[in-house]
């Protein structure tokens, strides 16, 4: 769900030109990269069109609600050679997210986890932060017995999403200022949640290590790229 704000000549042009090329061949452009023949559904060149659904030009970012991203040649040649074979998830899920930490070079000990999208996410990692490696606390989500059980955010973040905080069975508590924060944190605050797609950070995250009332470590939390390395801690 990340924005993407960095912009240069050559980005553009080179943007203008992959547009160009769309415009003037979509068939090309929306052509499956197999060297087998597709034939039925799919053989237009253009599944979207058969299924009766516009394509967008992406102006936002990888954002879920638009697809996330265009893969890339050489990633779909990989996807096509996994999709060979059958393994086991679980198993694959551990591989997956100790490449991505390498990769992302994050702490030892941290780890990665692959999702279906932002929602996935959330409620996975708000749902990590609860529980930890407890697995009477795993079983027995939502009931938060045991466990903190509160989330702060600020009001100006709220949105559709919060279903993902909620389901977990957190009570979100809303914020507007620095002196709010500073009274809601307690012993049952699990995290700070935020938006980053939200322009108005009124606490944005890198101004949370500011907060000296209380000296109580917190892990932060946010739907996109911008929280690596994972739930970043924070002092308030």
């Amino acid at each position: 769900m990340r924005l993407n704000a960095q912009w240069n000549r050559r980005g553009f042009l080179g943007s203008v030109g992959a547009l160009t090329g769309i415009l003037v061949a979509p068939r090309k452009a929306f052509s499956w990269a197999s060297k087998s023949e597709v034939k039925g559904f799919g053989s237009s060149g253009n599944p979207y069109e058969e299924l009766g659904v516009t394509t967008v030009i992406n102006c936002q970012g990888t954002m879920t609600v638009l697809g996330g991203s265009v893969l890339r040649p050489e990633l779909e040649a990989v996807m096509a050679q996994a999709g060979q074979h059958f393994v086991r998830i679980l198993e694959l899920e551990v591989a997956a997210g100790k490449r991505i930490a390498e990769m992302l070079k994050l702490p030892a000990g941290h780890t990665a986890l692959v999702t279906s999208g932002a929602a996935a996410a959330i409620q996975s990692g708000l749902a990590g932060i609860l529980t930890g490696s407890n697995e009477q606390f795993i079983k027995q989500l939502p009931d938060l017995t045991g466990m903190k059980s509160e989330v702060i955010i600020q009001k100006s973040h709220r949105n559709p999403f919060d279903h993902q905080l909620r389901s977990t069975g957190v009570k979100l508590v809303e914020v507007e200022t620095r002196e709010d924060l500073r009274k809601a944190v307690n012993e049952k605050t699990a995290m700070m949640h935020f938006t980053d797609t939200i322009t108005v950070m009124l606490l944005d995250r890198e101004r949370y290590a500011s907060f000296t009332a209380k000296q109580a470590t917190q892990p932060c939390f946010g739907p996109n790229g911008q929280m690596h390395p994972a739930a970043r801690q924070v002092k308030i």
